[in-house]
């Protein structure tokens, strides 16, 4: 009698530390990303950082599902078209960011600077699960003519 109350009392500690994770838990990929930005400016920043460093699963997590499909296109023509990823890393520097948030989706104008000095382009991130995720860019030519990525990169690797 005396065993079967102290195995009734150690279930009773026991059995609450082998319960499932609560269901509410936030199990996403994206809280991979440690302190995720909150805003859209400091997303785009982030996001560009693993583009110009080839690390497109990171850039991923900051992507709606269309800008993941950007991604892997992005990564399929500069893994095929070079042997040294290195020689393909960038360094965008951003000069301006201003963004105009229309309830769940945010238009951002930047200027920016890389090796070819500076440049504008836009942004569009759209609010999914209360988090800002950046969009495939509505007109881009990456879709268009590979070759001409192709050629570019080839150039940066030649300088």
């Amino acid at each position: 009698m005396k065993n079967l109350l102290l195995l009734l009392f150690c279930l009773l500690f026991i059995l609450p530390a082998c319960q499932n994770d609560p269901p509410d838990r936030d199990t996403s990929p994206d809280t991979q990303i440690a302190d995720y930005p909150e805003q859209p400016e400091a997303v785009i920043r982030l996001y560009q950082a693993h583009i110009d460093s080839n690390r497109f699963e990171q850039a991923k997590l900051l992507s709606t599902a269309a800008g993941k499909v950007w991604i892997d296109t992005l990564s399929r023509i500069i893994n095929s078209s070079v042997e040294e990823l290195d020689s393909t890393l960038l360094q965008t520097q951003f000069l301006r960011i201003d963004c105009q948030i229309e309830q769940d989706t945010a238009f951002c104008n930047c200027v920016a600077s890389d090796q070819d000095g500076p440049y504008e382009v836009g942004y569009t991130l759209i609010r999914e699960t209360g988090r800002w995720k950046v969009d495939a860019p509505k007109e881009d030519d990456l879709w268009i003519d590979e070759q001409l990525i192709q050629e570019m990169i080839k150039q940066l690797i030649e300088e």
